[in-house]
């Protein structure tokens, strides 16, 4: 069989079996209740971010896996600025000024900064996209990094976290994919990470 034959022979079955997995998530989206929260939400201040302090609040989101977290401006102040600092930073990253891998930029302002999911520890992806506690990390993993970059006017930041135990890795990028629709982030992609 060659493999437009494959191709066209197979589609079907695995197209309808992905189509079943994203209606499925309509129903845990549909029966999501306060008892999903991963901890409750969080509150970064900018000088617990320019500090680099360990930030021992995001030690509630540890061992909690199979999450979707949103990271969100406590206001709307700031949001050009942090736009183009950003957008600097990701031009230091390709003249090779900046170490930390920071994820798309998106064609959005919005109190949204980033929708993501994790099916391993939440904590320590959260660390990540703060840029503290990252250890011996020479920050090729994408990530906000928002110590290395966030200014003191900047707003706080509010990371709330659901987690959803009985959802399998496809329709957990899919809810991910859906929220991300909804709150419209300024940086990040859809779609699963390329590993």
């Amino acid at each position: 069989m060659d493999l437009l034959e494959t191709i066209k022979t197979n589609y079907s079955s695995i197209a309808d079996a992905l189509i079943k997995e994203q209606t499925e998530t309509k129903g845990i989206v549909a029966n999501m209740t306060s008892e999903m929260f991963a901890a409750e939400p969080v509150v970064i201040t900018s000088e617990q971010l320019i500090s680099g302090s360990d930030l021992k609040e995001i030690e509630a989101f540890s061992r909690k896996k199979n999450c979707v977290y949103i990271i969100k401006l406590e206001n709307e102040n700031c949001i050009s600025e942090i736009k183009t600092t950003f957008e600097l930073k990701k031009k230091e990253k390709k003249e090779h000024e900046f170490q930390w891998n920071l994820p798309k930029s998106n064609e959005i302002t919005s109190c949204t900064l980033y929708v993501g999911s994790t099916q391993d520890d939440l904590a320590k992806r959260l660390y990540q996209h703060l840029g503290v506690n990252l250890g011996k990390q020479a920050g090729s993993t994408y990530a906000l990094y928002l110590s290395k970059w966030w200014k003191k006017e900047f707003p706080a930041v509010k990371i709330s976290a659901f987690q959803f135990s009985e959802a399998s890795k496809t329709q957990l990028q899919f809810i991910e994919d859906t929220f991300s629709e909804i709150l419209k982030p300024m940086f990040g992609k859809k779609g699963p990470n390329t590993k």
